[in-house]
């Protein structure tokens, strides 16, 4: 699987978007115009795109404010047919990467129902910090590590205690 960092033109981001708007969770084309989306993307956004040979396989939009030292991701989807795969973990990964070279936290909105983008999220360092009536709001400061790490923080305590044999 190749994965670019690339900007891309509105016809190109028009098309991927409508390719992949079978795919989303809930379809784009349901609530905007894909068009004037495409075009607002292509024209402030960057996007993170992996292929499987010339197939698009996945896709994140991303929009930079280094200001306020932030990635915002209005747009995050992987075709079906490759679900599964870890084209997902590789294309969150790959922003991961980026945003930690630029010393940026990355935002981002899930629906509640997206239980699959919510676990992949919250693997990768990510935090509810808001919840709204269908979406969560989630965010990973700057060189968070993965929670996984966080989990095991009670099993390194456990273990301290009992090779001191007294409190940690």
């Amino acid at each position: 699987m190749l994965v670019k960092i690339e900007s891309l033109s509105s016809l190109d981001t028009f098309n991927l978007i409508s390719t992949l708007d079978v795919d989303f969770a809930s379809r784009l084309s349901q609530s905007l115009d894909l068009c004037e989306y495409s075009l607002k993307l292509s024209t402030y956004a960057r996007f993170v795109v992996a292929y499987q040979n010339e197939t698009i396989t996945g896709l994140i939009a991303f929009y930079e404010n280094r200001q306020s030292g932030t990635l915002y991701v209005p747009y995050f989807c992987t075709n079906h047919q490759y679900r599964r795969r870890g084209v997902g973990k590789t294309l969150i990964e790959t922003l991961i990467t980026y945003a930690d070279n630029l010393k940026c936290a990355i935002e981002l909105e899930v629906l509640k129902t997206n239980h699959a983008a919510i676990m992949l999220y919250k693997c990768n360092g990510f935090d509810v910090c808001s919840d709204g009536a269908n979406k969560y709001r989630m965010i990973r400061p700057i060189n968070s590590k993965r929670n996984i790490d966080s989990e095991m923080a009670p099993l390194v305590s456990i273990a301290c205690i009992t090779y001191n044999h007294e409190p940690y």
